[in-house]
């Protein structure tokens, strides 16, 4: 990933860029909570063709880790990370994140976070981030 990461990893992410979306995806318990950001990440994908961008949420029920996958071959996928990303972006108030300090600025940010149960059509239950 080092060729990756010297090459992706450079710039800033514009959450004024991207329509805003939710995300989905998390263990975390159902509810609303208050939130910290308590850690941000890059970590390369287990094919070592792409990576994420992880973001830890903090709040009095436990801890949620998003994965936004920012770098991927596939444009859709990247499309959806960056949707997420600008709606978290938007949420915290914090426009700007840099790659080269792995989305620092978003450290220490905090908000509100919704986690609902969304039935899909094969009858999984899966957590949605709002």
């Amino acid at each position: 990933m080092e060729l990756i990461m010297s090459i992706q990893m450079q710039g800033t992410f514009d959450a004024n860029q991207f329509e805003p979306k939710q995300s989905a995806g998390t263990n975390h318990p159902v509810g609303r909570f208050p939130f910290d950001i308590t850690d941000t990440s890059i970590e390369e994908n287990k094919n070592k063709d792409g990576g994420f961008f992880m973001v830890e949420f903090t709040t009095p029920a436990g801890v949620a880790v998003m994965r936004y996958n920012m770098w991927n071959k596939s444009e859709q996928a990247v499309n959806i990370a960056q949707g997420q990303l600008s709606a978290l972006c938007r949420a915290v108030g914090r426009f700007q994140v840099r790659w080269e300090d792995q989305g620092a600025a978003l450290r220490g940010a905090k908000g509100m976070i919704e986690i609902k149960k969304k039935k899909y059509a094969q009858t999984q239950n899966k957590s949605l981030l709002e």
